[in-house]
């Protein structure tokens, strides 16, 4: 798992920095900007059509459509299975934590998911939205940021956990409990400040417009509302609050899992959904 991990975050920083570069050299660094936001999504393909041919361009533009569905496919998947363990754990209501009998799947998360799908679907076409550019494009840059935001997280908590319990620190791993996530989170934070700092060309508008401070406004305002919920539960339902992140380990969660699960199932490991 970790020589794949490092592949793929190998792979992809050469395939975004490549094709950045490449972009930049066909129109020239003082345009791309100017272009991208005169053509949006399809700069790249109409640079592939002038460079390459149609055929290249056409080629890209199904690419482009598969793997947004692979994507969107991913996106729905991992959003069912955060709001199933919540459910499970009894963070948020207990019916998202059920699991259908034959499949095991998380049946009610993954209806609610597609329920908000659906909602922004007819939300888009009521206002007349581009959804190119207000939902994949705009989406996209924001939730790229909130990716962003995890990872400087992740990588700052693990460098704290590891210096509140030194304890804990194996004597020849320094260089994955310490050195290796300070380095991250150093990194990670430098690459914030640029991405808030230029978080309007990210997303293609005016420096003056209000989506530059509003959209990465929402993550501090949810970060807030989440810990305001978390200090309610630890007064008000301390049990839930220490079972948080424990899963199938929790008794709250084992018995909403099991409870949905056929008999055959029931303590079987490729049946339990993580």
């Amino acid at each position: 798992m970790p020589r794949a991990t490092y592949l793929a975050v190998g792979l992809i920083t050469v395939l975004y920095a490549g094709s950045s570069w490449a972009m930049s050299v066909a129109i020239g660094p003082a345009r791309i900007v100017e272009r991208s936001r005169t053509e949006g999504v399809e700069t790249i393909f109409t640079l592939a059509a002038g460079h390459l041919g149609g055929g290249m361009a056409t080629a890209g533009r199904v690419l482009f459509l598969t793997s947004l569905l692979a994507a969107l496919l991913s996106f729905h998947n991992t959003v069912a299975r955060y709001l199933f363990a919540l459910g499970r754990e009894h963070v948020l209501p207990a019916a998202l934590g059920r699991t259908g009998r034959r499949t095991a799947a998380p049946v009610v998360a993954s209806t609610v998911q597609s329920g908000l799908g659906l909602v922004v679907i007819v939300l888009y076409a009521w206002q007349g939205w581009d959804p190119l550019v207000r939902l994949f494009f705009w989406g996209g840059v924001w939730g790229g940021f909130g990716v962003l935001l995890l990872l400087t997280a992740t990588s700052i908590a693990v460098t704290a956990y590891f210096a509140r319990h030194p304890d804990q620190r194996a004597p020849d791993n320094s260089w994955r409990t310490a050195i290796a996530p300070a380095l991250a989170a150093a990194s990670l934070l430098a690459v914030l400040v640029l991405a808030l700092r230029n978080f309007a060309t990210l997303l293609g508008v005016d420096p003056g417009s209000g989506l530059r401070w509003q959209l990465p406004a929402t993550y501090a305002a949810a970060a807030a509302a989440g810990v305001a919920y978390a200090l309610i539960l630890a007064a008000r339902r301390p049990a839930v609050y220490a079972a948080v992140g424990l899963g199938t380990n929790t008794a709250t969660g084992h018995a909403t899992t099991m409870s949905t699960r056929p008999p055959d199932a029931r303590g079987g490991a490729t049946g339990t959904p993580q």
